[in-house]
């Protein structure tokens, strides 16, 4: 569910839960070099401002080291369990990613990432 959709409960619980695996992902060093440099290949545009298409690129990295935050996120934007991410066919996991995703959500790595930087943790 896109968090323009959600109640502010809701919304609010959501980016809660987004938080830890989003934040473990968005610290390692191989993704956010892949950041950088993305943002660096896109006029240095914010990298969640290009959308969908820029995450299927960075979905290899995710999946090597990466997998359970990467399928809690998916868990906590569709409701499913981690195990129905884990076993339902790729394209319905895809399509439940382009589903969720919005602005707001955007808006949330984007300032997630920028907090992790900015915290050194890069």
């Amino acid at each position: 569910m896109k968090i323009s959709a959600m109640t502010t409960d809701q919304a609010l619980d959501t980016l809660v839960r987004l938080t830890e695996p989003a934040g473990i992902i968005l610290t390692d060093k191989e993704v956010s070099t892949f950041l950088d440099s993305l943002g660096a290949e896109n006029g240095n545009k914010n990298f969640f401002a290009i959308g969908i298409d820029a995450i299927a690129k960075l979905i290899p990295a995710m999946a090597r080291t990466h997998r359970a935050e990467t399928y809690e996120i998916v868990s906590v934007l569709t409701g499913k369990s981690v195990e129905e991410i884990g076993s339902q066919k790729i394209t319905q996991t895809v399509q439940d990613v382009r589903d969720s995703w919005d602005e707001e959500l955007a808006g949330f790595f984007h300032s997630l990432r920028a907090q992790t930087k900015d915290n050194g943790t890069k």
